[in-house]
């Protein structure tokens, strides 16, 4: 089975809702600037990224050299673990999960043991005091959460977070943040750590290009530290040209892009709800989401005991069965909310499957 969504390449896809990118598609200003900076592609990019991270930390408002910048989120999700080892006591880490296989593979990968806090339906996926008494009580290296939640899609307000991170202050803990949708939701300022950063030396903020520009290929994602020492250990733990000329030429030119992000999210949140409403009068049981994307599980509705991953693929689309994912199994999918018509494609073909539907 295939770890990740995005993989069209073995498959006759015309609408791929596996990967849950803006659905305005990369901006024009960005296809533009990396044209305009072909001649630069001869010569090795800045191994400090300092053009780049000078402008995130104007765009954030935080320090510049707080900010480290990675072939995609990915790329960062392997270096953290490798960094912050060295400012650990006791290899261990904590993963809220259900979530990005990722996490885990990095923690391991880097002498980590690996454990999960994994939240299931009856909370609704929401985490409670009892992820923080876990982490108070059982002391551990590095705690990774997601907001929004992959592949769920709940995000947790401030006040949560900010309890969360400052448990982790005083417990030298490493709270790693995956907050790579975050800009595509409602409100990212209702739920982000960033305007605290300066005062959780533990914390790490991660994000990413990739979602919110639509820039999946070109690779770019970044981190926000509360400490300059964690950012400088982040920065030396991967090879050292982590970006490449285009990759930078694209994110200068894509924090420019204020109107398209405020675009985005609109369309976003309309398409959201109107997905959202579909699949459940389908009898699809969905869980409510803040993000660019939208989980779902197939038990007691007509659906239920099929591979509708197998069957979509036979029809041209395909979407992220979340089976692997720590803490779901079978019969548990996430969607990407796209544009109208190809999120109409996608509710007929799935009543299209529907046992008994006339409309095959």
């Amino acid at each position: 089975m295939d770890r990740h969504g995005g993989n069209i390449f073995d498959k006759r896809i015309e609408h791929d809702f596996s990967v849950s990118l803006s659905p305005l598609g990369m901006p024009k200003g960005v296809e533009q600037a990396i044209r305009d900076s072909i001649e630069a592609f001869s010569s090795y990019p800045d191994t400090n990224q300092v053009r780049l991270r000078k402008a995130l930390g104007k765009a954030l408002n935080v320090k510049w050299n707080e900010i480290c910048c990675g072939n995609g989120a990915a790329d960062l999700i392997y270096r953290i673990p490798r960094a912050i080892k060295h400012f650990a006591k006791r290899r261990n880490g904590l993963i809220v999960a259900p979530a990005f296989a990722e996490y885990g593979r990095s923690l391991e990968e880097s002498g980590f043991q690996a454990r999960y806090h994994i939240l299931d339906e009856s909370s609704d996926y929401v985490p409670t005091d009892s992820l923080i008494k876990r982490i108070e009580d059982e002391n551990y290296d590095v705690v990774f959460i997601s907001n929004p939640a992959n592949p769920t899609g709940r995000a947790l307000l401030n006040e949560y977070m900010n309890e969360l991170a400052l448990v982790c202050e005083s417990n030298d803990t490493f709270l790693v943040v995956d907050e790579c949708f975050i800009e595509l939701t409602d409100s990212p300022q209702n739920y982000t750590l960033i305007n605290e950063i300066e005062r959780l030396p533990h914390s790490v903020l991660l994000r990413s290009f990739t979602k919110t520009f639509a820039m999946a290929g070109l690779r770019l994602g970044y981190c926000i530290c509360g400490d300059t020492d964690v950012a400088a250990a982040i920065m030396d733990s991967g090879q050292p040209w982590s970006i490449s000329a285009p990759s930078e030429a694209a994110g200068l030119a894509a924090l420019k892009e204020k109107e398209y992000v405020r675009n985005a999210v609109m369309l976003i949140s309309a398409e959201r709800a109107r997905l959202t409403e579909a699949l459940r009068a389908m009898g699809l049981r969905v869980t409510s989401s803040d993000a660019n994307y939208i989980m779902f599980n197939t038990k007691g509705s007509a659906f239920d005991g099929m591979d509708i991953r197998e069957l979509l693929i036979e029809r041209g689309i395909l979407i992220r069965d979340c089976s692997n994912f720590i803490g779901l199994e079978k019969g548990y999918y996430r969607i990407a909310v796209k544009g109208p018509e190809e999120n109409k494609k996608l509710i007929d073909e799935l009543k299209r499957i529907i046992p008994g539907s006339v409309s095959k």
